[in-house]
């Protein structure tokens, strides 16, 4: 026996005596807890690594909300009044434009949870269901077999260093997608970095209104600042959140310019969180032998408004069923026995949030005189496309045709820029061009490079929504930072 095989053959022995799991998660947040409990309700032996201890679960903010009708798809628990997670709840809310005229009313049952809370009793189901939890277990590499595929992962522990078999291994890990940049180069599941200009930086106001206001009971959004209001759990406050790309100064300057142009009344202000999404495409492919990347750590969050929870887990029920199958008929995890994920998450919401981010993009250039001409006349902002907008937003051939004439109406009378004749263009041009090209994934990894090559140099046409920020504040924030601005905007 050579000494390489010899070397084979006590690797091998060492790592029988390790446990071994059908799937081993790694993140035990929105995406991480269901898929564990989805699996194990199907009987496979699921360990879920948490990187912090149990009570420091998602305490990265307080609350967060999620559609009530896609927590009974799914079967996520919803709290009663009663429960110590629950929040609150309200129907939908408006639209509006840069000076908060021209409402357009969206009805969706929203329900808001203290999120440390909720996702314990995420976990807790998962551990109801078969599923192992082991907190304060950081991920620290993937473990190989002879042919040099993933065959498991090695974590740390305040005890030490610990390793576990698996026959895949699901990154949930958010933003920091620990395992999924552990992989190697030159496979189809790509390994970057969500880098900051591919983040999207919330900032959230818990405020508090005087006597006599009256009570939130809806979300109001202003498009054109990524600013929006919502109901918190202190029925005589709310939450004024703002959102940008770039980085949170940059959200700070949108707050700003949001409060100069849009009439509000006076707040205190009871505590501010800070929070970053991913808002970028998602890796072309999210599965390789033995792997699979989901949620934030595929960065699946709706581009309209950077919620990820159950946009992720349109992902999720199809790796369900895919895994479970491919486990059921034994033998390796390969690529290719995984990689209909891709394909049929494409179909179902993938090639819609592309369409999405690329139409936003170019929309991103509009300024607020234009956004108000736009939402009177019901450009793109129109009530039946608010409506929907969770899902990617579609625009007809018919209502492109039409949102193109009232822009050259615009122009003419002196309330459009020409120049934005051309971003909005391109901004369609490209929305349908990704959508046309997503529809045409290939079915197997067979042909893939050819279409990853065609997929690069559109995105690259594309542009990131970063690339489009205003220009005035992000001098006004660069002059701030560098004291040349003293005033201080009210919070």
């Amino acid at each position: 026996m050579s000494a390489e095989k010899r070397d084979i053959c006590i690797f091998l022995t060492e790592m029988t005596t390790m446990e071994k799991y059908d799937v081993l998660i790694v993140g035990a947040a929105t995406t991480g807890s269901w898929f564990a409990r989805e699996v194990a309700k199907r009987g496979f032996k699921v360990l879920v690594i948490e990187k912090q201890e149990r009570e420091n679960v998602s305490r990265n903010y307080d609350i967060f909300h999620m559609q009530k009708k896609e927590m009974e798809k799914f079967g996520y628990p919803i709290p009663e009044r009663t429960d110590d997670d629950y929040a609150f709840e309200f129907d939908g809310g408006s639209y509006y434009s840069a000076y908060g005229n021209y409402p357009k009313r969206a009805h969706n049952e929203v329900i808001g949870m203290h999120k440390h809370r909720y996702i314990l009793r995420l976990n807790d189901d998962a551990v109801k269901a078969g599923a192992k939890i082991i907190y304060g277990a950081a991920f620290d590499g993937f473990l190989f077999d002879e042919n040099g595929r993933i065959s498991g992962a090695k974590y740390k522990t305040a005890e030490g260093e610990e390793e576990a078999l698996a026959s895949i291994v699901a990154d949930c890990s958010g933003i920091p997608s620990v395992a999924r940049t552990a992989l190697p180069d030159g496979i189809n599941a790509e390994n970057f970095e969500i880098s900051p200009r591919d983040l999207f930086y919330v900032i959230l106001r818990y405020i508090r209104y005087p006597d006599g206001h009256e009570k939130v009971i809806h979300t109001d959004s202003y498009l054109q600042y990524k600013v929006w209001t919502a109901p918190q759990a202190d029925e005589k406050g709310a939450i004024l959140g703002v959102g940008a790309n770039l980085c949170f100064d940059y959200a700070e300057e949108m707050f700003r310019e949001f409060r100069k142009n849009v009439p509000w009344c006076s707040y205190d202000v009871q505590k501010i969180e800070y929070g970053k999404t991913p808002y970028r495409r998602p890796p072309y492919s999210f599965v390789a032998d033995g792997f699979i990347a989901m949620g934030d750590a595929a960065c699946l969050t709706k581009p309209n408004n950077g919620e990820g929870c159950t946009s992720s887990l349109y992902q999720a029920e199809i790796a369900v069923d895919v895994i479970s199958k491919a486990l059921n008929e034994g033998g390796y995890l390969t690529e290719e026995r995984l990689w209909s994920i891709n394909k049929r998450y494409i179909e179902v919401q993938g090639k819609a949030f592309a369409g999405t981010m690329a139409l936003l993009t170019g929309a991103a250039y509009l300024n607020c005189e234009e956004n108000e001409y736009f939402f009177k006349n019901d450009i793109i902002f129109s009530k039946s496309i608010m409506a929907g907008f969770g899902k990617g937003i579609s625009i007809p051939p018919a209502e492109i045709e039409r949102t193109l004439r009232l822009i050259t109406a615009g122009v003419a009378t002196g309330k459009i820029r020409v120049e934005l004749i051309r971003h909005v263009m391109k901004a369609f041009k490209n929305s349908t061009e990704i959508k046309a090209l997503y529809s045409e994934f290939p079915e197997t990894p067979e042909g893939f490079d050819v279409w990853r090559g065609r997929a690069n140099e559109l995105w690259e046409k594309i542009g990131s929504m970063a690339d489009n920020c205003d220009e005035t504040l992000i001098d006004r924030m660069e002059r701030r930072k560098a004291g040349k601005i003293t005033s201080v905007a009210a919070d």
